[in-house]
C-alpha cells in the first residue's frame, strides 16, 4: 500500500505544472521591462496608462498577422540564441513598425548579444532613444564599457 501511495505522490510531483498563458504583448513587455512579473496583470489598463508604447505595440501585433509571425520568429531565434537571425527579423519588423521603441530596444539587445557593441549606441542615438528610459541607458552604457 505504501508503494502505491508513494508512486502516486511521485507521479504528481513529476507532473508538469500549468504554465502561465503569455501572449505576444506579455513577452515583449517582459523582454523590455525585465523586472515585471507575468502575473501582475499585464493587460490591465494601469499598465497601458504607465506604458503607452505597450498598447501601441500590442495593437500593431493584434491587427496584423504578418507582424505577429515576424515577432514570433524573433522570439524563437532569441530563445535559441541565434542572434544573427534575430537581427535579420528585428530589422524587418523595425521597418514595418516605423522604428517603434520596443523594436529598437530588441534590436539593441540582439546587437549586444551578438557582440556588436558599437551598433547598440549608434542605433539608440540614431532614433534619439538614449534617454527614453533607464533600460536604453543601461544597455548603451554596458555596450560602451565593454567596447572600450
Amino acid at each position: 500500500m505504501t508503494t502505491k501511495r508513494s508512486s502516486s505522490l511521485l507521479q504528481s510531483s513529476l507532473a508538469p505544472t500549468k504554465p502561465l498563458k503569455i501572449n505576444y504583448s506579455s513577452e515583449i513587455l517582459l523582454f523590455f521591462y525585465k523586472n515585471l512579473n507575468p502575473s501582475d496583470g499585464i493587460n490591465s489598463p494601469e499598465i497601458y496608462e504607465k506604458l503607452p508604447e505597450i498598447r501601441t505595440f500590442n495593437d500593431l501585433l493584434n491587427n496584423n498577422a504578418c507582424l505577429k509571425r515576424i515577432y514570433s520568429l524573433i522570439i524563437d531565434n532569441i530563445q535559441c540564441q541565434s542572434y544573427k537571425d534575430a537581427i535579420f527579423y528585428v530589422e524587418k519588423l523595425m521597418n514595418l513598425t516605423n522604428g517603434h521603441p520596443l523594436v529598437v530596444y530588441m534590436l539593441g539587445e540582439c546587437y549586444y548579444h551578438n557582440d556588436d557593441y558599437k551598433k547598440v549606441h549608434s542605433l539608440f542615438s540614431k532614433y534619439k532613444l538614449l534617454n527614453y528610459n533607464q533600460n536604453f541607458q543601461i544597455l548603451a552604457a554596458r555596450s560602451l564599457v565593454i567596447r572600450n
